[in-house]
């Protein structure tokens, strides 16, 4: 049996509300040569139900409940595609995802990843990421290109997600895939751009949704995998001067957003814990507004002004 030329990774959870949407998604797209793996990661609603109607058309296979990175994991060694792709269970996309991605990896054989521009969806205005972020607007529309130093921008911002990507086999395998205890798809792009940079198609091929009720459910596992990842980088030691700047930076704004976190749930000694840590990679206001809030009466002042308001 010929393999696919790619392999479409689908973790879900609990996914009845979204999962025919993306799925569809997916047997919609112009380009034809793929399968789709689907590992259900213990899910307790109906999606086992509503995956078996796609019989023949996915390969699905149950697991007991061990998170997201482990199910993506999962479904790479059970794929057998040149290209891997991943698409979560409540994103989308669009018709011409696939064929522009395999087409720029096949005329650059060099390059490990591409991405695309994506759109916000859901409880939010449907804007382009790129356009809100202001990367790439010299880029126009439709252009495909090669990120230069994807590593320093990736250290400024992660404009890029699982379900914006395809990657090669080799280099997913080379890697080590998700790694567990990081448990952010963030670490491996940085992981790969630290030896090559990534390819880019300045058009939105992917929409991804976002849930007001998830903002900050997690937020304290997210900044930790954030701040984990970025310490890994900062173990290389051939990052240069400017690349260790801009991972100051970020690491100091992730420390700061933590402690913003804290701050609005009342958690006032670790708001101050993670502002110090803040101002340990870069000297920034914000940090020291935050530590003199983290104390009893810059608090209760703060509220007073903000109900009296």
């Amino acid at each position: 049996m010929t393999n696919p030329k790619v392999s479409v990774v689908v973790p879900t959870y609990n996914a009845s509300l979204y999962i025919v949407e993306a799925l569809e998604s997916i047997l919609s797209q112009t380009f034809k040569d793929f399968e789709i793996i689907v590992v259900d990661d213990g899910s307790t609603d109906n999606t086992r139900e509503i995956l078996k109607k796609y019989n023949g058309k996915i390969n699905c296979y149950f697991q007991k409940n061990q998170g997201a990175v482990r199910a993506r994991n999962s479904a790479f060694e059970l794929s057998r595609g040149e290209f891997i792709a991943f698409l979560d269970q409540d994103d989308i996309w669009l018709a011409d995802n696939l064929r522009k991605k395999v087409l720029f990896l096949d005329k650059n054989p060099n390059v490990p990843v591409v991405t695309s521009n994506f759109m916000f969806f859901g409880d939010v205005c449907q804007k382009s990421s790129f356009v809100e972020r202001k990367i790439f607007l010299d880029k126009k529309i439709g252009d495909e290109f090669i990120i230069f130093d994807t590593l320093g921008l990736l250290l400024e911002q992660c404009f890029m997600f699982c379900p914006t990507t395809v990657v090669r086999r080799e280099v997913f395998r080379k890697y080590g895939g998700f790694q567990i205890e990081v448990s952010d798809d963030y670490d491996l792009f940085l992981r790969i751009s630290q030896s090559s940079d990534f390819g880019c198609i300045n058009n939105v091929l992917v929409k991804k949704r976002v849930h007001n009720s998830a903002a900050t459910k997690n937020y304290s596992k997210n900044f930790s995998s954030r701040i984990l990842a970025l310490k890994r980088v900062k173990s290389n030691p051939i990052i240069g001067v400017d690349r260790f700047k801009k991972l100051h930076k970020r690491m100091s704004g992730t420390y700061m957003s933590w402690a913003s976190h804290l701050i609005s749930d009342n958690k006032r000694r670790e708001a101050r814990e993670k502002a110090f840590l803040s101002i340990g990679c870069r000297l920034n206001f914000a940090s020291f507004k935050i530590i003199l809030l983290s104390f009893g009466f810059a608090y209760w002042l703060r509220k007073k002004v903000k109900y009296a308001a």
